[in-house]
């Protein structure tokens, strides 16, 4: 039962911490996760299963300790321009090619980040095609951004032709 409390605790926290992070924008909804997260408790506490199984459920609750979202987005959702510069690799972002279809870009949760970035799109000196899809990504919680040729586009974002 401890560990169940301690899963309660760690919702809480985790619910807290996406609130703090999504204080930039449009409030999105909360991950689907956590609604998962809570019915397991839920299926847990109310369960008629013994003492050893209420702790193996508890446990695998728990693990894993840290999930990232990625969101899957259209490279159409930036310019050829941007796609250039991903490339080349000359802007100021951690990105990993994704083989010929796109690249994988880290979205930074740190608000510390997206003020000064925001700054600098707005100044013309950050792709502002880019900033709006990782900001997209980062207000829908995802810490990784794939952009792939293959993937959907979003209604509501820009999409270019190239």
């Amino acid at each position: 039962m401890e560990r169940i409390e301690a899963m309660k605790a760690t919702l809480k926290f985790a619910r807290q911490m996406w609130a703090d992070h999504m204080t930039l924008g449009k409030l999105d909804p909360e991950p689907p996760a956590f609604a998962i997260v809570e019915q397991m408790i839920t299926e847990a506490t109310t369960a008629d299963v013994d003492p050893a199984a209420k702790a193996a459920l508890a446990l695998e609750i728990a693990v894993p300790a840290h999930i990232e979202g990625l969101m899957a987005l259209s490279t159409a959702h930036v310019s050829k321009t941007t796609a250039d510069h991903l490339q080349l690799n000359s802007l100021d972002v951690v990105r990993y090619e994704h083989g010929d279809y796109g690249w994988l870009i880290h979205v930074p949760s740190d608000q510390d980040f997206w003020a000064p970035v925001q700054a600098k799109a707005q100044a013309g000196e950050f792709q502002t095609d880019l900033f709006d899809v990782m900001d997209y990504a980062r207000r829908h919680g995802c810490c990784w951004l794939l952009l792939d040729a293959d993937a959907d586009r979003v209604a509501g974002l820009l999409t270019f032709d190239w």
